[in-house]
């Protein structure tokens, strides 16, 4: 083919999906009209985000079936532990930054960015000390591999804390598309490297410290570019611009927030034992990631409601979660009718987390609140922010305590149901009462 056919094709691409998007105004109109929303940016974003969520959603599948054929029950059910133990120390610090610099950045303050890292500095390296800490309890416990785990991931924590810190800025920036770019190469380098680990080594902490370099690495190359980008390391340091109160109470709430989702892991690993926590996690996994498809849309609206009113914000909420069921109902029914294909194909070695599985999918009736708390968090009220946490994961907590013991993998799931339903009524409570005139405390 000459370089002029390949042109003339290339030309006739472009003008035909220039004709696509002018057909499509029409309907675009009509849909911001009927929806209330600006369909555009919906359009926009989501586009962005769901090729992201594709490719993510690959990824972990190629890495499950890799897993499942190369690591027994016991030794993913470490790696499952070990994970959930280093993610309980990085994850707040990375949560306190985005929250932080939430509404300045979607104001177009971008010199926040930087004040972030200056004022979280000193928590950075309490969070790498302590994790480092546990390995070293570990270590003299002799359990060898969760002390190097332990030990390496508390070694990278602040690495890791300026990726979250440019990828929460995107993020509240609403340039969703930047991400999804930087995950086009990010999610094959690491699949292909854990995959290889895992073939070379059948061993879950080589598996674990490939996992943390190689995220080590990648995050530091994204917080470079996209500070390089922004511009935000030229700006001084404004300590009043970061909202540090408000982040060190959602990074106390987050602390709460990942306790509870990963007491399950905790238990079971303490009372059952780590093949059955391997089970588990082969059962809530396909789930977590229909939530994370729903909850695509909390991403998206976080921008805009930062930048109006909560009155304005509140008056939308009832439409926003009705058109969220439209999504969530038909992907959990889709999902609980094909969840025995799914085990029985593609993970025949996890059989039995099939009915687990289904019954974890009724959770995701309750995703379409992750709008709600997605309102809160935009405007930042401390006190709703604490009241919509605390008692939805208090009560996940004592469930948990009082299910996992007694009745193993079935209790998890009792507990997480019933939390659900907690959590869901809690906001809608609590947001109800939020009054619009509230100030950010």
């Amino acid at each position: 083919m000459t370089l002029w056919a390949k042109n003339a094709i290339i030309a006739n691409t472009f003008t035909m999906i220039q004709k696509l998007k002018t057909a499509a105004l029409p309907l675009i109109a009509y849909l911001e009209k009927k929806l209330k929303v600006d369909a555009h940016y919906v359009i926009r974003v989501n586009f962005w985000i769901n090729v992201n969520r594709v490719l993510a959603i690959i990824s972990g599948l190629i890495l499950s079936v890799a897993y499942a054929h190369f690591l027994t029950q016991a030794d993913y059910g470490l790696y499952s532990y070990a994970l959930t133990v280093i993610g309980l120390f990085s994850m707040p610090i990375t949560t306190a930054i985005g929250s932080g610099i939430s509404r300045e950045v979607a104001l177009g303050n971008y010199h926040v960015a930087r004040s972030a890292i200056f004022i979280m500095r000193r928590w950075i390296l309490l969070a790498s000390g302590a994790l480092i800490a546990v390995g070293v309890y570990y270590a003299f416990a002799k359990h060898i591999e969760l002390a190097a785990s332990f030990i390496v991931g508390g070694l990278f924590i602040p690495t890791q804390a300026y990726g979250g810190l440019a990828k929460s800025f995107l993020s509240v920036n609403g340039d969703v598309k930047r991400i999804v770019m930087f995950n086009l190469y990010r999610t094959p380098i690491i699949t292909l490297m854990l995959c290889l680990v895992t073939w070379f080594t059948h061993s879950a902490l080589w598996v674990i410290i490939a996992s943390i370099l190689t995220n080590t690495i990648i995050s530091a190359s994204f917080y470079r570019h996209v500070a390089r980008v922004y511009r935000f390391n030229e700006e001084p340091v404004v300590p009043g611009a970061f909202a540090s109160r408000f982040a060190f109470h959602n990074a106390l709430i987050s602390i709460l927030n990942y306790g509870a989702e990963k007491i399950d892991n905790f238990l079971l690993w303490k009372f059952v034992g780590a093949g059955p926590l391997a089970i588990y996690a082969y059962a809530t996994s396909p789930v977590k990631e229909l939530l994370g498809l729903i909850s695509n849309q909390s991403v998206i609206a976080l921008p805009k409601f930062a930048q109006k009113p909560f009155h304005e914000v509140k008056q939308t909420l009832k439409l926003r979660v009705r058109q969220l069921y439209l999504i969530t109902i038909p992907l959990m029914v889709t999902y609980i009718a094909t969840a025995p294909l799914l085990f029985k194909y593609v993970f025949p070695q996890y059989i039995q987390a099939t009915l687990i599985s289904q019954l974890a999918a009724l959770s995701l009736l309750s995703a379409p609140r992750r709008i709600l708390q997605a309102a809160v968090l935009a405007h930042q009220h401390t006190k709703a922010t604490y009241a919509t946490n605390l008692i939805p994961n208090g009560v996940r907590i004592i469930l948990a305590f009082i299910f996992i013991p007694s009745i193993g993998l079935y209790g998890a799931i009792l507990a997480l149901l019933l939390s659900e339903i907690v959590d869901y009524i809690t906001l809608g409570i609590i947001i109800k009462n939020i009054k619009s005139e509230q100030q950010r405390v």
